[in-house]
């Protein structure tokens, strides 16, 4: 599934509905995680990140995973 942009609102409108009422919850974001769009979805509020294409199409995928993790990591 292809990255959505029209999705970041939805996104940081779910992480402030939680933030104000105090909601212990993960949001998560699938479909065209890679390392250009993770930082994107973290921005807007999302803090889980599933990626398949994103990570089986480069050379290195555990080097490609540290680094999805640096970027979502950085910005909680």
């Amino acid at each position: 599934q292809s990255f959505q942009r029209a999705m970041l609102p939805k996104i940081m409108r779910l992480k402030e509905m939680v933030s104000t009422r105090s909601i212990n919850l993960d949001i998560a974001v699938d479909g065209g995680i890679d390392l250009q769009t993770v930082q994107l979805v973290a921005l807007a509020g999302a803090n889980l990140f599933v990626s398949g294409t994103g990570i089986f199409k480069t050379p290195d995928y555990k080097k490609t995973i540290e680094e999805m993790r640096r970027i979502g990591e950085s910005i909680r």
